[in-house]
């Protein structure tokens, strides 16, 4: 029979919840943890999957997802994974291409330096005409031509397997 007194009863249901907590919380715990696993074996299957789309290498540990164009970036798509919001990495991985390690800090190397030679060729036609008006400043970030388009594709293919 329930409480009529207000205070009796959220004490009584309080007391209860608290047991019930307590009697299922290992149980819960449980769960939780398998969904986890479950989730990181399908993203490690996936990574398994890809190769560099440059060379060709292939193992998990070393593949890296280069944003083609860093505008569309959210957050890295190793944040989303390592945060268990695999759904946010996957939709990440359709904006990138697979890069192995070394190919990745090669390319990252490579626009440093173009970018670098872009902006002393800026300062020295700007010193040696100073009416002359800025040439366009679009980034050397949005494109690759040494990755074919097919190469892009790899990882929204491998994805698209995943989700299915």
């Amino acid at each position: 029979m329930p409480y009529k007194d207000p205070a009796m009863r959220k004490a009584k249901h309080k007391e209860y919840s608290k047991k019930h907590y307590e009697k299922r919380k290992a149980e819960g715990n449980k769960r939780i943890q398998k969904s986890n696993q479950d989730k990181k074996k399908i993203w490690r299957e996936f990574k398994g999957t890809l190769s560099c789309s440059k060379c060709g290498f292939k193992h998990p540990a070393a593949m890296d997802f280069h944003h083609i164009d860093p505008k569309t970036k959210i957050k890295s798509v190793n944040d989303w994974a390592r945060m268990g919001s695999y759904k946010k990495a996957f939709a990440e991985v359709e904006k990138c291409i697979v890069l192995c390690a070394n190919c990745h800090r090669i390319l990252h190397y490579e626009l440093h330096k173009k970018k670098k030679r872009a902006e002393a060729l800026l300062d020295h036609s700007s010193s040696a005409s100073s009416s002359a008006s800025s040439s366009d400043s679009s980034s050397s970030y949005s494109t690759h031509s040494s990755f074919s388009s097919s190469n892009q594709n790899q990882a929204s293919s491998s994805v698209s397997n995943v989700q299915a």
